[in-house]
């Protein structure tokens, strides 16, 4: 089976953690981000400099490269390429790196032109509560590390909004909490299998947290990664 440009080996189980997520969304019907993967040690530089060359013709914002290591360490440097002529210095940078992978995407907004984006985390909880965090006009997913339920660092601010939600927001109105909070939810019932499936006995205790980016309008979310946590934001 390919999923995005990669050939997966018979025991996905051995793909680095950060690459294996990324299958998982796929396999249970999430809209991914469209990520590039290549094996670093079967695809030569010349491959990857063309594949990264085309995608950066269709993107107005660039290409995001990293290398993944077989661990979840989250230290590989990310490699934002904006012009054609800094491919091959990049190129021959991952492969300095020595890891076994390389994962691509196009983001779909700059630091510069981040209005109306949303990167965000929606978390589903054991006793059927949701989470929604997330923070508009940016695109640096870590800010969101910074959010508690007392800070209000970037003006985040905690509420409810019904009887199962619980929201983590930047500002007081209800927009774009609703049309995000509504695209969401068209995706719920996938989310949670993905939840039972991957979590299994997990998923009696934990938490799943899924990643995602959305920039206005309907069909317009990507969910990025996920994660699981065993104790609950409330």
């Amino acid at each position: 089976m390919n999923i995005f440009g990669l050939e997966l080996p018979k025991d996905i189980d051995r793909l680095p953690p950060k690459i294996w997520r990324a299958v998982m969304l796929w396999i249970y019907g999430l809209p991914v981000t469209q990520y590039v993967v290549k094996d670093m040690g079967v695809t030569p530089d010349h491959e990857i400099t063309y594949i990264i060359l085309d995608r950066l013709r269709k993107s107005s914002a660039g290409i995001i490269v990293r290398t993944i290591a077989m661990e979840d360490k989250k230290r590989s440097p990310y490699f934002w390429i904006k012009e054609a002529s800094d491919v091959r210095s990049v190129v021959a940078s991952v492969f300095r790196e020595k890891q076994p992978y390389l994962m691509a995407f196009a983001p779909r907004a700059t630091p510069k032109k981040a209005n109306g984006y949303i990167v965000g985390r929606y978390i589903l909880e054991p006793n059927g509560a949701r989470t929604l965090e997330f923070v508009a006009g940016a695109i640096e997913p870590r800010k969101l590390e910074k959010i508690s339920a007392t800070s209000a660092e970037y003006g985040l601010v905690r509420k409810d909004v019904g009887h199962v939600f619980n929201v983590i927001k930047d500002t007081a109105d209800n927009y774009p909490c609703a049309a995000v909070i509504g695209e969401l939810l068209r995706h719920e019932e996938n989310l949670i299998l993905l939840k039972e499936k991957v979590l299994k006995e997990k998923a009696s205790y934990c938490c799943l947290c899924a990643e995602f980016t959305y920039w206005g309008g309907y069909n317009n979310l990507e969910f990025h990664d996920f994660d699981f946590r065993n104790d609950s934001l409330r």
